[in-house]
């Protein structure tokens, strides 16, 4: 991944990934959760020792912190390289993860207070506005990203067997 000066490291590609694997931890922690509901009867909430609790805790604070390290990197790169709308997408997209994981972890921490109530319209709101913009916006950038990195294997993979073989190109 390039960095903030368009050399290679690995800040970008650190903070992409547990914001990515943070994602895939909180999904996770629903579906889960959605097992324990409707096929097992057990009721939410969930304790923090209990499987969708730590998938979801852990899920929650590496987005997070993944989202605010992007999002901190897109205000202090160098504009030139890249289109200012992609830019604007990106951190929209950013914004919306990172919301959609504080007021997850704010669920948490509320437990059974008066105030859980309005932040499980607040969650539930911020991940209605994250799914709005699913199809048509940035956020089609997981399942396309995932494809070329398969091409590319596929494409590292000719190129490795054209260079062992006879030595015809």
């Amino acid at each position: 991944c390039n960095d903030i000066d368009e050399s290679y490291g690995q800040a970008r590609r650190t903070w992409h990934q547990l914001l990515a694997w943070g994602f895939v931890a909180c999904f996770a922690a629903t579906s889960v959760g959605a097992l324990y509901d409707h096929v097992l009867h057990w009721p939410a909430p969930y304790p923090l020792v209990s499987l969708p609790g730590l998938l979801g805790t852990s899920g929650g604070l590496a987005m997070v912190a993944g989202s605010a390290g992007l999002l901190r990197l897109k205000w202090i790169e160098l504009p030139e390289p890249t289109l200012a709308a992609l830019t604007r997408a990106d951190r929209h997209l950013l914004r919306q993860l990172l919301a959609v994981a504080a007021t997850g972890l704010a669920l948490r921490l509320l437990g059974d207070s008066p105030a859980l109530g309005l932040a499980l319209w607040l969650h539930l709101s911020s991940i209605a506005w994250l799914f709005s913009a699913l199809f048509g916006g940035k956020f089609l950038h997981a399942p396309l990203r995932l494809l070329a990195l398969a091409r590319d294997r596929a494409e590292a993979r000719a190129h490795a067997a054209n260079g062992t073989g006879s030595g015809a190109a």
